[in-house]
């Protein structure tokens, strides 16, 4: 990845990379990692998850529907060629509680499931998508979250990544596949 990143950005100016996959894969991390060798700037999907008036079952059950993909294209997609601001949803108190600014440099990472969402469309110059052992997640998520979270993942947020990586087969279409 290091060095599909390098060429890269040897022919661009200016590189969009964006990292999807599971839940405790490691997305973060990475991202941080990257960051630190490129000095990129990085956002966050966690920051555009739905907002409570939004959450209907419908929408829920939609592929790729627990984030708020149309604020996400607003205000990051449509303002990538830029310096901008966006606002960030803290799903500890479950509303957007601050603004992000994003300073435009050589490379923006950005990172998280969903990411990849059809929605945007192609805004991205490569895509990556990390996957994990299910045994191996449960032990990430309960070791970074607790019992209560893990339970939460497990009825929750797992099944609508699922449904949105098989829906959209999102493994099949990326640049980079890790397992």
């Amino acid at each position: 990845m290091i060095e599909r990143i390098k060429q890269l950005l040897k022919e661009k100016e200016y590189v969009i990379v964006a990292i999807d996959g599971c839940a405790a894969s490691g997305k973060t991390t990475i991202s941080k990692q990257l960051s630190d060798i490129f000095n990129a700037s990085i956002i966050h999907m966690d920051d555009f998850f739905l907002p409570l008036e939004k959450r209907t079952e419908e929408r829920l059950n939609t592929p790729g529907g627990n984030i708020d993909y149309e604020r996400f294209k607003e205000e990051v997609i449509n303002n990538l060629d830029k310096d901008f601001t966006y606002n960030a949803f803290n799903c500890s108190i479950m509303k957007i509680d601050k603004a992000v600014f994003i300073k435009r440099t050589n490379l923006l990472i950005i990172e998280g499931s969903y990411s990849l969402h059809p929605y945007f469309g192609k805004y991205y110059d490569l895509s990556v998508f990390l996957d994990i052992d299910k045994e191996k997640q449960i032990e990430r998520i309960r070791n970074r979250d607790g019992e209560t979270m893990l339970k939460n993942f497990i009825d929750k947020w797992i099944k609508y990544e699922t449904l949105y990586h098989d829906f959209y087969k999102i493994k099949s279409v990326v640049d980079i596949y890790v397992k």
